[in-house]
């Protein structure tokens, strides 16, 4: 449930559909997110419903210079909870725990982080990028995003295939014909 949460809430994007276009599905906002969004249904999370429920209180949008985003939410009446995701190399170096398969948080010990490490370089060799989600709760909701981004807990990564720009078969080709190996 972290997971799912952690998605649909740090996120600007939704997903609609064109009515055009055969009802295809269009994500409004970052491609990135949109396809988080739909992995997150894949889990059974309506990214709507986690949205309706769960109230945002404050956050900070991704940078290039920070290489990550999150979100600060109101978990129940009185406690709060942050969800941060990113680059994987750095969101990782926020961490101090890590959610086990049974749901129970422990110390990320340098042999996990070894893995992790082993993980991302695997799946940039498979040509993915890597996003890590990660959380906090909160003892109040003052802490502003950026300076709430520590002793995080790796919730997990995943691998995305970015699509081929538009541009690049043909900046390819030409590279090709000028006697270049691409």
């Amino acid at each position: 449930a972290l997971l799912s949460e952690s998605i649909s809430l740090n996120s600007t994007c939704f997903i609609d559909f064109d009515k055009e276009k055969n009802n295809q599905m269009v994500f409004v906002g970052s491609k990135t997110e949109g396809a988080l969004l739909v992995f997150a249904g894949k889990l059974g999370c309506s990214y709507e419903e986690v949205r309706k429920k769960i109230p945002k209180v404050s956050d900070a949008p991704f940078t290039s210079d920070r290489k990550r985003m999150s979100t600060i939410v109101q978990a129940a009446p009185h406690s709060y909870r942050i969800f941060t995701k990113g680059a994987s190399e750095i969101v990782l170096g926020l961490c101090t725990t890590i959610m086990d398969a049974s749901g129970v948080q422990k110390p990320l010990s340098l042999q996990d982080k070894h893995k992790i490490d082993d993980l991302i370089r695997s799946l940039a060799s498979e040509g993915l990028r890597t996003i890590t989600l990660a959380y906090r709760d909160l003892e109040a909701p003052s802490e502003e995003p950026q300076t709430a981004e520590s002793d995080l807990c790796f919730l997990g990564m995943v691998g995305i295939k970015d699509p081929v720009r538009p541009e690049v078969p043909e900046a390819v080709a030409q590279c090709q014909r000028a006697g270049l190996t691409v």
